[in-house]
């Protein structure tokens, strides 16, 4: 009797382990609305220049009063399709919990989207009758567009400082002013690091923390060492040179020295 009470369980358990497997594995189906101009197809810019693609996305910037836009590639077009609902594309995106951390970040992260959006569920664009199902879709920032002095850059940014400890956060011993990030793994043939702006004798930091460098990558949705999905060296650029304006603190006896620093990477 207790031999079948055993077996009961241990295949009541496998039966849980698999319904919860299944679970996981099943996509729902998403319906979005396409919009012109927060929603690019990419196969129509296939034969255009970067600047002239940059000039239409700033010509939709004043429609779509967003910090980005959706970019596809058509996969394939179905028709007939019966959704129960055809939901907007840009309100669905624009939420808090797609955006970077941040008081005044209305960017949206591409990873954290990916993973809680495009991996999670099918996704089809309906445009007229048809429904588009794409390759790829992704998020694109507007900022920057352009290069050199012609940039749109964006203007309004949150604040973070870091703690230069010496542990973690250093300045490197070959190149002046350049400062470094210990034991943070990324792709890339290249080398991440804070380059020197200016320093600030003072500043009322009021209610922000001064964050550890390593552990704040660590700690983003983007970095995830034991699934070995890394963030490159040009994408931690990015990220931060998009969103933040970054200080690195530097502790004396009496005061505390504030070096304004712009992400930067080299290829070696």
């Amino acid at each position: 009797m207790k031999q079948y009470t055993l077996y009961s369980i241990a295949g009541l358990f496998c039966l849980v382990c698999l319904s919860g497997f299944t679970q996981v594995k099943k996509k729902d189906t998403l319906y979005f609305k396409y919009d012109k101009n927060y929603t690019i197809d990419g196969d129509q810019y296939v034969n255009m220049t970067y600047a002239q693609f940059a000039a239409d996305r700033i010509l939709d910037m004043p429609e779509t009063q967003t910090d980005g836009y959706i970019y596809f590639l058509k996969k394939k077009i179905f028709l007939n399709l019966r959704p129960k609902q055809v939901l907007s594309i840009k309100e669905y995106l624009e939420r808090r919990v797609f955006y970077y951390e941040g008081k005044y970040n209305k960017i949206i992260n591409k990873w954290k989207l990916k993973e809680l959006l495009l991996e999670s569920n099918i996704i089809f664009l309906v445009k007229d009758k048809e429904f588009i199902k794409p390759k790829y879709i992704g998020y694109n920032s507007y900022y920057p567009i352009g290069k050199g002095e012609e940039a749109i850059d964006k203007r309004i940014k949150d604040t973070l400082f870091f703690n230069l400890s010496g542990k973690q956060l250093y300045e490197s011993p070959y190149v002046p002013d350049h400062y470094l990030i210990r034991n943070v793994t990324l792709e890339g043939e290249g080398s991440f690091f804070f380059e020197k702006i200016r320093v600030v004798d003072n500043i009322n930091i009021k209610t922000n923390p001064i964050l550890c460098a390593q552990e704040y990558i660590r700690n983003t949705i983007f970095y995830k060492e034991q699934k070995k999905v890394l963030l490159s060296d040009y994408e931690l650029m990015e990220y931060f040179d998009n969103n933040y304006i970054i200080f690195l603190v530097k502790k004396t006896q009496d005061r505390r020295e504030f070096i304004q620093v712009r992400a930067n990477f080299t290829i070696e």
